[in-house]
C-alpha cells in the first residue's frame, strides 16, 4: 500500500488536539487547585475560579472542539492553529489580563470557527445540523 503525496500532507486533527487537551487538563487541574489554595501569584490565570473556567472553555473544550470537528487539515494549517492554542494558553496563564492573551484566545477561537462553520452552514441537510455553524460563530 503507497501513501500519495498529497494524503500524506494532511493530518487529522484530532491526533494532535486531543492528546493535548488531554494533557492540558490533567496538568492545570490540579495546579489551579494548589495555586488557588497556596501559591495565588505563580500563575496568574489560575489563580482564580474565574481563571480556572476559563481555561476549562478555552483551552480545553476548544481543543476537544478542533479536534473533534477540524477532521483532516494541511499540516502546515494544522501546526499554525495548534500553536496559536499553545501560545494563547501560555499568554492568559502568565498575563491574563494583557492585550496579547485576549488577541490569541479570540483568533485562535475566530479561526476555528472559520474553519469549522462553513462545513455546516453548506453541507448539513438537516436543519439541526445546520444550527451548529451559527452557534460555533457565535462562541
Amino acid at each position: 500500500m503507497s501513501i500519495t503525496p498529497q494524503a500524506s500532507r494532511k493530518r487529522q486533527a484530532h491526533a494532535l488536539f486531543f492528546p493535548a487537551a488531554a494533557l492540558y487538563a490533567a496538568i492545570t487541574l490540579p495546579a489551579s487547585l494548589q495555586i488557588m489554595l497556596t501559591q495565588p501569584g505563580w500563575l496568574p490565570g489560575l489563580a482564580t475560579g474565574l481563571g480556572h473556567g476559563h481555561e476549562m472553555l478555552f483551552g480545553y473544550a476548544l481543543a476537544v472542539v478542533a479536534g473533534y470537528l477540524l477532521g483532516p487539515q494541511p499540516s502546515l494549517q494544522l501546526y499554525a492553529l495548534f500553536g496559536l492554542w499553545v501560545l494563547a494558553r501560555a499568554s492568559y496563564l502568565i498575563a491574563p489580563g494583557s492585550l496579547a492573551a485576549a488577541t490569541l484566545n479570540a483568533l485562535f477561537a475566530l479561526l476555528l470557527a472559520m474553519q469549522i462553520a462553513p462545513k455546516f452552514m453548506t453541507a448539513a441537510k438537516k436543519w439541526r445540523n445546520q444550527a451548529i455553524g451559527p452557534v460555533l460563530l457565535g462562541i
